[in-house]
């Protein structure tokens, strides 16, 4: 029974990472088709929030809501971080390729371990040091070699990565407190409801754009429905059965699958500082994976 478990777990979660990985490529796709990131990210959670409320009346159908306070936390965190590291993490890939974008992006589990030991005094080890030497030299090699990112881009791409590890750690607090459809829908419909009030009240002063082809919404769809809804369930299937720490260690795949998509789909350049920097960052994740999976000590957070 067990090594069934496993087995569905490993294949969950590695289907959510092969469904995240594509992110890039449908977001690149609709900017293509005219689209910009306020479009994009308004569609994208309008149709997730959909999908995550049908899901959670079909695998919790009697799990009630939460209490007013934690809903409002909820809602923070998803109009707070989830809402902000999006809009950064979108106009970063206005402004840079994918493969690029992923790599800089995937080094937030490390941050993660410093967030921690900065507000819940989790000292981290020397291992994890070195992780993060390893991650951020990976970073540097692919920054450095890579001419079509612009310096905004890098930028917005770093800012993102460090409000994601706030959400992240902001979540290890509050999803606790209620069950995991149910806080992720409402984060869900709180990175909605900002999309929302930013793409009605804010038309007067900044561009709302939305496909202008049928390919381009498709993509939208696609990436709602695919690599935002689906995606976020299963991975949370996943998590049920191999924990949080096996689970992270998987999803260190996903910059490699998304280079390859970005090269596979968007025409994208593969070199080989490139692929060594790459490597330098998902070593230093599986390290980072690996010493967390033999821990009996450290906090699961991730």
């Amino acid at each position: 029974m067990q090594s069934r478990q496993t087995r569905i777990g490993i294949a969950c979660v590695l289907a959510s990472t092969a469904f995240f990985s594509l992110t890039a490529t449908f977001v690149v796709n609709a900017y293509d088709s005219g689209a910009n990131p306020v479009g994009v990210l308004t569609v994208r959670f309008a149709i997730a929030s959909v999908f995550m409320v049908a899901i959670r009346r079909l695998v919790r159908p009697n799990a009630p809501w939460p209490s007013r306070r934690v809903t409002l936390e909820l809602m923070g965190l998803g109009c707070s971080s989830y809402f902000l590291g999006a809009l950064l993490y979108f106009n970063a890939l206005a402004r840079m390729d994918s493969g690029l974008a992923i790599v800089i992006f995937y080094t937030y589990p490390i941050l993660v371990v410093f967030g921690n030991w900065v507000i819940n005094h989790h000292r981290p080890s020397r291992n994890i040091v070195i992780a993060l030497a390893m991650s951020v030299t990976g970073v540097v090699i692919t920054v450095g070699q890579v001419g079509s990112a612009t310096g905004t881009g890098v930028l917005l791409c770093f800012a993102s990565t460090v409000t994601y590890t706030t959400y992240t750690l902001g979540s290890a607090r509050v999803l606790p407190k209620t069950d995991l459809f149910t806080g992720v829908t409402v984060v869900m419909i709180g990175a909605f409801t900002c999309f929302a009030l930013l793409a009605t009240l804010g038309s007067p002063f900044i561009d709302v754009n939305f496909p202008a082809t049928i390919a381009g919404w498709v993509n939208v769809v696609l990436l709602a429905i695919i690599a935002t809804a689906v995606a976020t369930g299963v991975f949370f299937v996943g998590i049920r059965n191999l924990g949080p720490n096996t689970t992270s260690l998987l999803t260190t795949f996903e910059p490699v699958l998304t280079i390859v998509a970005g090269v596979a789909l968007l025409g994208e350049r593969f070199t080989l500082a490139r692929g060594i920097g790459a490597a330098f960052v998902i070593g230093a994740l599986v390290v980072f994976g690996l010493l967390e999976s033999r821990s009996t000590k450290t906090p699961e957070i991730l």
